[in-house]
């Protein structure tokens, strides 16, 4: 009992979002986050979309890494607008960080997401993104303790 009590308000929003059409920040930031193609091809198929992707969104999807299959897929996919639109500054910082993230500039990527969660507290998309650098162990402080690692060794 104590723990519904405890946990049972996340969990039910997790639900709700999770039922929802996907957004076009929401399908980026998988993008950006390194989902397989495959799974928010799935993700897409079960929940639609909330907007209408248009070829410019397309572009910049397939800029942060998607495949012809996803974008056809994006094409394909039931909408229900939902009226909201999506951020396009939110959506150009994702295009950013997707950039630095394939040039491997892992800092340069973080210290964007940072500043992106600076403008935008709380959002789950960057926190996502944000989570995927840390688990693959390419954060700043890794990179820090790397070079202090580095040069304790030379001493």
């Amino acid at each position: 009992m104590f723990y519904s009590l405890l946990f049972g308000f996340p969990i039910m929003t997790l639900a709700q979002v999770a039922s929802d059409p996907l957004s076009g920040t929401r399908v980026m930031s998988l993008v950006v986050g390194g989902v397989l193609d495959e799974n928010v091809i799935a993700e897409v198929n079960k929940h639609g979309l909330s907007f209408q992707p248009t070829e410019a969104y397309l572009t910049m999807l397939r800029q942060s890494g998607a495949g012809e299959t996803l974008l056809r897929t994006m094409r394909q996919a039931k909408t229900n607008p939902t009226g909201g639109q999506d951020d396009a500054e939110m959506l150009n910082q994702l295009l950013q960080i997707s950039r630095h993230l394939h040039a491997k500039e892992y800092r340069e990527a973080a210290l964007q997401v940072s500043a992106a969660m600076q403008k935008h507290p709380g959002d789950i998309e960057l926190a996502f993104v944000m989570g995927n650098i840390n688990a693959s162990g390419r954060t700043i402080s890794n990179g820090s303790r790397c070079l202090c690692g580095t040069a304790a060794a030379g001493t």
